[in-house]
């Protein structure tokens, strides 16, 4: 351990090397590093489960590595699935750009597909076309069956006030 990091055990790192395989098969040829960070970690209030960056190109020169994935030593005790979930989460940040010929021209991080708050959705519905296909993709997975019981779920989980959105 180096002051509040360690390099993350062989568990995780194939944890994310099965789910690279599976859903992001443009990172396998990237050498990524996973560290677990064991300090307290928030962010505007909320606690901060993991973080993904890319590499400057003096840090690969040094290290060899495209992206750091870091994750809360709070991860190490949560369920498997969720683990999973959260390295997927920080892996779809990770960006590669290849030309025609596979070579990488350009490695960058990829912004969440949606960026709002709960209560802007509760007001106004699904207004904007990033809103909008958030819902349809979560359509697929059965987790809402409608932009009612969305507008239900956020009025049940965000209600009196608290505009809290979950990390």
């Amino acid at each position: 351990m180096i002051g509040d990091y360690e390099i993350a055990s062989k568990e995780i790192v194939n944890m994310a090397n099965e789910i690279i395989e599976r859903y992001h098969s443009d990172l396998k040829d990237e050498k990524i590093a996973y560290v677990i960070r064991y300090s307290t970690w928030t962010k505007n209030g909320k606690q901060v489960f993991g973080t993904a960056k890319k590499c400057s190109d003096k840090e690969k020169l040094l290290t060899g590595y495209s992206f750091i994935i870091t994750l809360s030593n709070l991860v190490l005790n949560m369920p498997t699935d969720t683990i999973k979930a959260i390295i997927d989460h920080e892996l779809s940040h990770c960006g590669v750009i290849r030309d025609e010929y596979g070579k990488v021209t350009r490695r960058y991080i990829i912004a969440h597909d949606l960026e709002d708050f709960a209560h802007i959705i509760r007001r106004y519905g699904l207004y904007s076309d990033d809103a909008k296909h958030f819902m349809e993709q979560t359509k697929q997975i059965s987790f809402f069956d409608d932009d009612k019981n969305l507008m239900k779920f956020l009025d049940n989980k965000f209600k009196d006030g608290n505009n809290d959105m979950p990390a």
